[in-house]
């Protein structure tokens, strides 16, 4: 199914992507809501901090630097792929749409791939659906 991602390369990236999210929570741990100028919410859960993806690390940070030279390093059809099965994994396309996911993956930059904080249990979940994992 990865005619241009390999699959290690994939699972190199998951890894990368969870170092930076790990880096990103440990920002953001003692966060109070009010800083995040977030309206609290009428009912149910609530990640105010959701939505900030990885703005919280500066632009210098290691981990995210590392994972966004490694998706810069991808040529444009293994960014597709990449933003394909993260996807799958999120749920929105299945396995059987693969051809569908990447089609409408066209176009995949660097900061697409960054605004998704939950991008490693997307591409993890992706690899798995994949049987890749």
């Amino acid at each position: 199914m990865l005619d241009h991602l390999g699959a290690e390369d994939a699972k190199r990236i998951t890894e990368l992507a969870r170092a930076a999210r790990l880096a990103r929570d440990r920002m953001i741990e003692y966060m109070k809501e009010a800083q995040l100028a977030e309206p609290p919410p009428a009912k149910g859960p609530h990640n105010a901090a959701a939505s900030l993806a990885f703005n919280p690390l500066p632009a210098d940070d290691p981990s995210l630097s590392a994972l966004r030279e490694a998706i810069d390093a991808l040529p444009q059809p293994a960014r597709e792929e990449l933003l394909a099965l993260a996807r799958v994994g999120k749920g929105d396309h299945a396995r059987d749409n693969w051809a569908k996911a990447v089609s409408e993956a066209e176009d995949a930059g660097t900061d697409m791939l960054l605004e998704r904080v939950d991008l490693h249990d997307q591409l993890a979940k992706g690899l798995y659906e994949l049987r890749l994992a």
